[in-house]
């Protein structure tokens, strides 16, 4: 097929502007139809350098599919400037629906996962308070076990010294005694009369059951947190029989000033 001495100095002369803003250029096979129009074109015409005038025709027809390329990709750009703005749209409208139609369920996992977090700092509390009460309980223990063995310890070392009293003295020292006249009965003791209390002692003493009182008081409210009422006020009177009879280091009653002492 020979050349044809054509000049195409236009963007329409390769092809039809029509054809450039058809919606579906960018379907594969329109724009593979308008490349393939604008390359049988192109190759279809005589280049020829030889004169000036030749070589403006080559330039022009350059320049000319230079026009194509620019409008076929600026209509890129703006078909993609637009799709883009569309799935912008698209996408805020639907992640608003989406949230819209989640939140009973967003709402109730909140929920959830808050009575959860309760749940877990309430039995935290309460296992210290068990452990707590465990640890009162062993100490009590402990402290009562240590009492009954000191009684014990005394009443042994009682009943040693009573029989120790009750052994007969040797036959030696029985012999150098002189003879004592035979009783013929062994008299009781005359009970002894017990000598009423100053009334400053009276007063010292009832001061210092009330402070006591108070002081066992007080454990209970605090004990009655992890134990009964009962369990709480028998523990209450034993910590403070203990601190009166110096079974816990490092702590005592002040029993402060006894009023009305200076006036008797």
């Amino acid at each position: 097929m020979s050349k044809k001495p054509v000049e195409i100095t236009t963007t329409t002369e390769l092809v039809p502007r029509d054809e450039l803003d058809t919606a579906v250029l960018f379907e594969p096979e329109v724009l593979d139809a308008v490349l393939g129009k604008v390359r049988d074109k192109v190759i279809e015409v005589e280049r020829d350098v030889s004169t000036p005038k030749g070589r403006k025709a080559v330039a022009s027809l350059a320049h000319a599919v230079s026009r194509v390329k620019v409008a076929i990709d600026k209509r890129g750009k703006d078909r993609v400037a637009l799709i883009n703005a569309g799935r912008k749209t698209s996408k805020e409208m639907l992640t608003n629906l989406r949230d819209y139609a989640r939140e009973p369920l967003t709402e109730w996992e909140a929920a959830e996962k808050k009575r959860l977090e309760a749940e877990r700092i309430e039995k935290e509390k309460r296992e210290a308070a068990e452990l707590l009460a465990a640890e009162i309980d062993q100490a009590f223990d402990d402290a009562h076990a240590e009492y009954d063995l000191r009684e014990r310890e005394a009443a042994v070392a009682a009943r040693e010294a009573e029989l120790k009293a009750k052994e007969p003295e040797p036959q030696e020292e029985q012999e150098e005694a002189p003879l004592a006249e035979p009783q013929a009965e062994k008299s009781e003791p005359e009970p002894v009369a017990e000598e009423p209390e100053p009334e400053p002692e009276k007063l010292n003493k009832r001061h210092r059951q009330i402070i006591e009182m108070e002081a066992a008081g007080a454990l209970t409210e605090l004990l009655m947190d992890v134990m009964t009422d009962d369990e709480a006020r028998d523990a209450a009177d034993t910590v403070v029989s203990f601190v009166i009879e110096g079974k816990v280091p490092h702590i005592r009653i002040d029993y402060g000033e006894v009023k009305g002492a200076e006036t008797c």
